[in-house]
Order: C-alpha cells, then structure tokens, then sequence
C-alpha cells in the first residue's frame, strides 16, 4: 500500500509557537482560527509555493507543517482553489 502524500500547512510563527507551548493549534489561515473557518487549510506539495506566495508574501517569516494524512483524527476534504487547482 502506498504512503498517501503528505500535505502542508502554513502557520505564522507565533502561532505555532503557541501551540507547541498549549499542545493545540487552533488556526485555519492567515488572520482566521479553525473556529472562523470550521477547518484548516492546508496545501499539497506542488501548492505551497503559489500559497506562500498568494497569501503570505507580506511576511517575513512562515513555518511550513508537513502532516501525515494517515495520522489526523480529522478528514481530509480535497477541494478546488479558486483558481480551480
């Protein structure tokens, strides 16, 4: 059986420094917390760079996460970007 691949999520570094302090990460986007939005937006591998740029070029720095599909408690829903990708 095959590894399913990975995907990604982009966080603000004090966010994630954050949750390494509390053991929970509640953000979902750039200014919306999983509360807001209902879930977290994360990104395939061949996405990330057009997210970090579309999203957060204004930022000095970004912590890339790389998840396990396999090993969340949630579901991963693929859906289409606006730009249809």
């Amino acid at each position: 059986m095959t590894a399913p691949d990975p995907i990604h999520h982009l966080a603000e570094p004090a966010h994630w420094q954050q949750a390494l302090r509390t053991g929970e990460y509640r953000q979902s986007t750039l200014g919306r917390t999983l509360e807001d939005e209902g879930f977290i937006h994360c990104s395939y591998t061949d996405q990330v760079e057009g997210t970090l740029a579309r999203f957060y070029g204004d930022l000095d720095d970004v912590v890339v996460l790389t998840l396990d599909p396999d090993r969340l408690d949630a579901e991963v829903v693929d859906e289409a970007a606006e730009d249809g990708a």
